[in-house]
């Protein structure tokens, strides 16, 4: 049976024994600063009805401007939107209906010009017109007098020397040469 009681050694609950109480724990004890001495304001004079009246006079110019500022700069932000839904609704209409415009920009467009092209097929027909009958002579025309003709004075010429003969690159014949061009040479 040692055996068992080896086993039973292993497995045997630890016997609980009281905890010690911890330490008391001493209380901080906080530091205490020197009191630094109040500096003492200076007192004000008593303020006088004239000085109490004029600013509370500049108190209301002063709220009354503000407000102004205020109801100017709501205006302005409303126009400034109002102005860019303008602008992008014009945008979106000139999207939308750009094809529509385009197609009534061409009719009309045609149309100019066939009533031009009109205009110069009667303009060509009257002058055909005019040219085919022959003109009403007043008086004959008189005759042509030639004028003696007059050759241009010929200068001799003067030979240039001809230009020195510049030296060419060296190139390859076959580089640079497709295979068909080679085959032409």
């Amino acid at each position: 049976m040692s055996e068992v009681e080896d086993i039973e050694d292993i497995f045997e609950k630890p016997k609980l024994t009281k905890e010690p109480e911890p330490e008391p724990v001493p209380e901080l004890v906080a530091e205490v600063e020197p009191e630094k001495p109040v500096k003492k304001k200076k007192e004000r004079k008593p303020m006088s009805e004239e000085h109490r009246k004029k600013l509370i006079e500049n108190l209301k110019k002063g709220r009354e401007k503000s407000i102004e500022s205020r109801k100017r700069n709501k205006l302005l932000k409303e126009a400034k939107k109002k102005k860019q839904k303008e602008d992008e609704d014009a945008l979106l209409a000139e999207t939308l209906v750009e094809p529509k415009k385009k197609k009534d920009d061409y009719e009309k467009r045609n149309e100019e010009l066939l009533k031009q092209m009109e205009d110069l097929k009667k303009q060509m027909e009257s002058m055909q017109t005019k040219a085919a009958k022959p003109p009403v002579a007043a008086e004959p025309p008189a005759p042509k007098v030639q004028k003696p003709k007059v050759e241009p004075k010929v200068e001799p010429k003067v030979e240039a020397l001809p230009p020195k003969p510049t030296k060419k690159p060296f190139v390859s014949k076959t580089r640079g040469m497709s295979i068909w061009d080679k085959l032409r040479n």
